[in-house]
C-alpha cells in the first residue's frame, strides 16, 4: 500500500483495487494483504487529465471500503452483543418507512415507547451511527433523525483503522464535523500538522450523545484536499457514512438500562 498525491490530494492505494474473498476470522490482516495496487490496461481510453480522475475516483473507492472493511470485527462482536456500550439495553427495530425533507431525513421504526424507547436515545446499525429518536413517538412506532441532516455537527476521534501492529495514540485527533448535503459528506477545515488521511476512521466521541453510543462509527475520510484559503497551514477533509442510511431495513436502538 503507498499513499499518492494527486493535485493536493492524498490518498491512499492503487490505481485499481482487486478485493477478494476475505477469512473473517481475521478481517483485518486479510484487507491489509488484500488491498494492492494492480494492473492497468495498455489502451486505456482519454486524455491524461480524464485518465487522472478515473485513478482517483478508484482511490477514493479502495480506501472507502478498506475502512468498510475493518469493521466487520466489531461488527461480529456487536452480534454477539460484546461491542454495545455499558450501561445501554440494545433493542432491535424494523424500519416501517423512510422519509422527511432532503434537509432532515428521518427514518420511521415500527416500534416504540412499548418498547422502552424515547426520544434521544441513540441509533446504531451494527457498529455504525444512524442517528437519533425524534420527539414525534408513539406506542408503536418512533421516528429516527438521521446524522445526516442538514448541518449536523458531530464531534467525533478520527484515527488510522486498525493494524496488527497496533494503535498508536499520536495518530488520533479529534475534531467537529458539519454534515454538508452538496458533498454527500460531513467537511472540516483541519490543520496540515493533524496527518488526517483518506481512510482514517470517524467514531462518536461527542459529550452531546448518550454514552452507550460513544466510538461508534460515523463514517471514514474519503478525501482529504488543500484548503484553498490556506493550503499552506490546513486541509479540507470530507467524511462519508459506511452505509446507506437510507436504505436500512433494521436498527438497533440502544436504551438505557435501569439503575
Amino acid at each position: 500500500m503507498f499513499v499518492a498525491v494527486v493535485d493536493g490530494a492524498r490518498s491512499v492505494g492503487g490505481s485499481v483495487v482487486e478485493w477478494t474473498t476475505l477469512p473473517i476470522r481475521r478481517p483485518v490482516r486479510s484487507v491489509a494483504m488484500a488491498v494492492r495496487p494492480g494492473r492497468t490496461e495498455a489502451a486505456l481510453p482519454g486524455t491524461p487529465t480524464q485518465l487522472q480522475e478515473v485513478a482517483e475516483g478508484h482511490r477514493r473507492e479502495a480506501a472507502y471500503w478498506k475502512a468498510r472493511a475493518v469493521t466487520a470485527e466489531e461488527e461480529l462482536q456487536r452480534i454477539h452483543g460484546t461491542v454495545v456500550g455499558k450501561g445501554v439495553r440494545p433493542v432491535p427495530a424494523d424500519v416501517a418507512s423512510s422519509g422527511g425533507s432532503g434537509s432532515r431525513p428521518v427514518l420511521r421504526l415500527g416500534s416504540g415507547s412499548g418498547s422502552g424507547i424515547a426520544a434521544g436515545q441513540a441509533v446504531a446499525d451494527r457498529s455504525f451511527l444512524v442517528g437519533r429518536i425524534a420527539e414525534d413517538i408513539g406506542a408503536g412506532y418512533a421516528d429516527v433523525e438521521l446524522i445526516t441532516a442538514a448541518g449536523r455537527r458531530i464531534k467525533a476521534e478520527l484515527r488510522p483503522p486498525p493494524s496488527d501492529a497496533g494503535e498508536d495514540e499520536s495518530d488520533v485527533t479529534r475534531q467537529w464535523l458539519t454534515w454538508n448535503g452538496s458533498s454527500g459528506a460531513f467537511e472540516e477545515v483541519v490543520p496540515r500538522s493533524d496527518a488526517v488521511e483518506v481512510g482514517d476512521i470517524a467514531r462518536l466521541d461527542d459529550p452531546l450523545w448518550p454514552a452507550g453510543s460513544q466510538a461508534l462509527v460515523i463514517g471514514a475520510v474519503v478525501e482529504v484536499v488543500r484548503e484553498p484559503g490556506n493550503p499552506e497551514l490546513y486541509d479540507l477533509i470530507r467524511v462519508r457514512p459506511l452505509v446507506d442510511l437510507s436504505r436500512l431495513q433494521r436498527v438497533t436502538v440502544l436504551v438505557p438500562m435501569e439503575e
